[in-house]
């Protein structure tokens, strides 16, 4: 399957992605991706500990604040 085309604006006018604008796009999808996999695992992580402590969030918040 092709991927879409992709255009960006130039004050009135669209044009399509050149080739290194394409290239930055992939890119910023894989670091997007790797820092939800990152933020989804500091969560789970967080999550995991304060379950092991047998407190919520709002109580760790509290102990911390």
């Amino acid at each position: 399957m092709q991927s879409p085309k992709l255009f960006a604006q130039d004050g009135n006018e669209y044009r399509e992605f050149t080739q290194g604008e394409y290239e930055q796009h992939a890119a910023d999808i894989i670091e997007y991706e790797r820092q939800n996999a990152l933020a989804l695992e500091k969560a789970a992580a967080r999550k995991t500990l304060l379950d092991r402590l047998g407190m919520t969030e709002n109580e760790a918040a509290l102990l911390l604040g």
